[in-house]
């Protein structure tokens, strides 16, 4: 990012999906199996991060590119920066479980799943 021109951001963040955790044991065990996360054959997921426009005030959108498993997802996310030092972000994004082939029709969930980030960005 230049000089704190949130426009001209963009990141490649690595996601260690054997860090997948819930609650539940039999959950987390059951989210890492090869039906779901395949953590085995799996261990990082990429997510680039581009094209940031504002919309409005503090809420921006941005291009991102999901990649886990083999598969990538063009994707877009509105999100809010609720600090600037650190650079501080909530958004969400609806990713297809489908695509990547996240369980099975018996599950009852749609094909997208609305995923919800809350996080800091190094600048």
């Amino acid at each position: 990012m230049k000089k704190g021109d949130i426009e001209s951001l963009t990141a490649s963040i690595a996601i260690d999906l054997t860090s997948i955790w819930e609650k539940n044991e039999d959950l987390t065990a059951h989210l890492k199996a090869p039906d779901f996360f395949n953590i085995e054959q799996f261990t990082t997921g990429m997510l680039d991060i581009k094209n940031v426009k504002q919309k409005e005030g503090d809420t921006y959108t941005a291009d991102m590119q999901l990649k886990m498993k083999g598969i990538t997802q063009d994707l877009q996310s509105e999100f809010k920066v609720t600090s600037k030092k650190p650079l501080h972000v909530t958004g969400t994004a609806m990713v297809s479980r489908q695509l990547f082939q996240l369980g099975s029709e018996k599950m009852g969930v749609g094909e997208f799943v609305k995923v919800m980030y809350d996080t800091d960005l190094p600048q």
